[in-house]
């Protein structure tokens, strides 16, 4: 558990900052889409592309490194 927690970091730190912040505000802190888009001053839709970017960013991470599958 403790290695796959590692590796989950590991690829959260392979994103772009970008995109590592807003995954981090939203999976980790549990920030609303409305106070993503206050914290980062952007629109609401702009936070629901951005995470959607990120989710999808993070996942071929984890599939190439064979993370998860």
């Amino acid at each position: 558990r403790q290695e796959r927690i590692r590796q989950v970091r590991q690829a959260l730190d392979a994103l772009p900052p970008e995109q590592r912040e807003i995954l981090v505000l939203k999976e980790m802190n549990g920030c609303s889409y409305e106070q993503l888009a206050q914290i980062l001053g952007i629109e609401q839709g702009t936070v629901k592309s951005r995470l959607s970017r990120a989710r999808s960013a993070l996942g071929k991470i984890l599939r190439e490194w064979n993370i998860f599958e």
